[in-house]
């Protein structure tokens, strides 16, 4: 898998689900963010959602 600026490797990463070996952030055509946006704006829209 090819990863976008500031991820750490699965295993090392907050979206990662231990149990079930997989990503929580996987949208539904199956793409985890990151292999399409930074680390940087990933937290930036994760807060813009919490926001409201």
């Amino acid at each position: 898998m090819n990863k976008q600026k500031g991820w750490p490797p699965c295993a090392r990463c907050d979206q990662w689900r231990p149990i079930s070996c997989e990503c929580k952030a996987i949208n539904e055509q199956g793409v985890a963010p990151c292999q399409v946006m930074s680390r940087k704006l990933f937290n930036h829209l994760a807060e813009e959602n919490e926001d409201g």
